[in-house]
């Protein structure tokens, strides 16, 4: 990025892409997509067995049963971010899931964006895949909800189910216009992204409940913000303290600066204060010679003679 007179260059691009959250969690979501089965090939082009794959990788990132869970409890929200084939042993990629949730993403975000606000997707979003996480814990408590100890879920689902209810109870009767004369009402494309989600989850309880969860956080998200609780400013409050715990405090800043600039300040007076002594006896040699030196006076002018070598 080209700078311009000390700052970046504020093309309209750049401004299109840092006030557009739904396009910012879209391009994170496919990195990490790329990331994690980046890294599963390199381990598989290197024959490491695919067990160590599951336990090394797959166990640490996305969410496990939970018989299987024990202290990685930061999987209850990392698992949104990675997708992967539901109920298979072998973490096969998800391409086509990806590529379908993120343009589900942006369909049902940008009307979210387009009436609240873009500060209210990244909050919206991982709330809704946690809280759908969470879900999926519980549920297992019942008796026959159990799900085996060997299988892993991940993908974006609860978030964007999320999205998709959040963007249905702030506006129920939006419509999409495809042409200035063919719109599709909201309703129906949620309706269709209800089967295709039913469909993908294989129709059993347990996933099921997990998407579920993250739509009901979408629309309490909302039905909170109408009442004037704004969980977002929860979310930036959060990374304003991290932001605070691993940024010097401002009056450190200033100490050490201001003691950097007393050495600065010393060592520049010092030599300001040598270099008027060597004036003052280059004076002396024209008017007296240099027979008339002191050996004091002498060693400063010899001393001078090296540093300026």
């Amino acid at each position: 990025m080209q700078r311009t007179s000390g700052k970046y260059s504020n093309s309209p691009f750049v401004r299109y892409y840092q006030n557009n959250a739904v396009l910012q969690l879209i391009v994170a979501l496919s990195s990490a997509f790329v990331l994690f089965h980046f890294t599963i090939t390199i381990m598989r082009i290197m024959r490491y067995p695919e067990q160590e794959i599951l336990d090394s990788v797959v166990a640490y990132t996305t969410l496990p049963a939970l018989a299987a869970l024990k202290w990685k409890v930061w999987t209850v929200l990392t698992y949104g971010l990675f997708h992967m084939k539901q109920g298979v042993l072998s973490p096969e990629p998800a391409f086509w899931a990806m590529f379908s949730n993120m343009l589900w993403l942006y369909a049902f975000g940008s009307v979210v964006q387009m009436l609240i606000g873009h500060r209210h997707i990244m909050p919206m979003f991982f709330y809704c895949v946690v809280m759908g996480g969470i879900v999926y814990l519980l549920v297992q408590y019942v008796p026959g909800l159990a799900v085996p100890a060997g299988r892993y879920i991940g993908g974006a689902q609860a978030g964007i189910t999320g999205m998709a209810a959040a963007s249905l109870t702030i506006a129920p009767r939006y419509r999409f216009y495809l042409t200035p004369h063919f719109s599709i009402p909201l309703y129906v494309v949620g309706i269709i992204f209800g089967v295709l989600m039913f469909l993908y989850s294989g129709m059993q309880v347990v996933p099921l409940l997990l998407i579920a969860g993250g739509g009901l956080s979408g629309v309490l998200y909302v039905l909170l913000l109408r009442r004037g609780y704004n969980l977002a400013e929860l979310w930036y409050s959060l990374f304003r303290r991290v932001g605070n715990t691993v940024t010097p405090r401002e009056e450190a800043y200033k100490k050490h600066h201001y003691r950097r600039d007393e050495v600065e300040n010393a060592a520049r007076r010092q030599k300001i204060q040598a270099a008027q002594r060597v004036d003052d006896i280059l004076d002396k040699i024209n008017r007296k010679g240099y027979n008339s030196l002191t050996q004091e006076e002498k060693d400063i002018l010899l001393r001078a003679s090296k540093e300026s070598d």
